[in-house]
C-alpha cells in the first residue's frame, strides 16, 4: 500500500545567528505561501496531535477571531514543594505538576499576524504575543502528553537517552 501524500512543507532559513524571534518571523514572511502556518522554536520535542491543534485553532478562530494558537503544557516542578506553618514543615509534595501553564513553542498562526509585527529585533514572547493576547487574539491548545525541551547540556543528554530508550515523541511511522 503506498504512503499517503503529505500536504505540508518545511522551510529552513538563515535569519542570522543573533536575530530574535520576531525578526526571524518577519524575515520568513515572503517564504510563507499559505494563509495559515505553523511555527516552532526548534528546541523542544512533543507528541502533539497536529490535527487536534488545527481543529482547536479553527474553533477558536471561528468563535473568537484569534490570529494564533499557542500550545501550553503544565510541567512538573523540578523541585519538591514544602508547605510550612510557623517554624514547622507541614507538607512535602515531590515534584508536583505546576498550576500555571507554559508556552512550549508549538504555534499556529494566520498569515494576517504579519500585520502586527515589523522587523524589530525583539522576542515574539515579549512583543506580539502578549499584545495580541491582551486583545483576545491568541488562543491555546492544552497539550497533556509528552514534552521535552533542550535548554541545557543536561537536557540534551536526557533527550538523547530517551531517544535511545523509548522515543516518547516519535509518533510517525517509518
Amino acid at each position: 500500500m503506498p504512503k499517503p501524500k503529505e500536504d505540508w512543507s518545511v522551510a529552513l532559513m538563515d535569519t542570522g545567528i543573533d536575530s530574535k524571534t520576531q525578526k526571524r518571523l518577519f524575515l520568513a514572511k515572503n517564504a510563507i505561501k499559505t494563509d495559515r502556518f505553523m511555527l516552532t522554536y526548534g528546541d523542544g520535542v512533543a507528541d502533539i496531535n497536529i490535527s487536534e491543534l488545527v481543529r482547536r485553532h479553527e474553533y477558536l478562530r471561528q468563535k473568537h477571531g484569534v490570529l494564533g494558537t499557542i500550545t501550553l503544557h503544565s510541567p512538573r516542578s523540578k523541585f519538591g514543594i514544602v508547605g510550612t506553618d510557623g517554624d514547622l514543615a507541614r507538607e512535602f509534595i515531590e515534584k508536583p505538576h505546576q498550576d500555571k501553564f507554559v508556552n512550549i513553542g508549538f504555534m499556529l498562526f494566520e498569515k494576517e499576524v504579519f500585520d502586527h509585527i515589523d522587523d524589530s529585533d525583539v522576542m515574539l514572547e515579549t512583543s506580539m504575543i502578549p499584545r495580541l493576547a491582551k486583545e483576545g487574539r491568541i488562543g491555546f491548545y492544552h497539550h497533556q502528553g509528552f514534552w521535552g525541551y533542550m535548554d541545557t547540556y543536561g537536557d540534551y543528554l536526557h533527550l538523547n537517552e530517551l531517544w535511545n530508550r523509548e522515543r516518547p515523541w516519535k509518533i510517525w511511522q517509518d
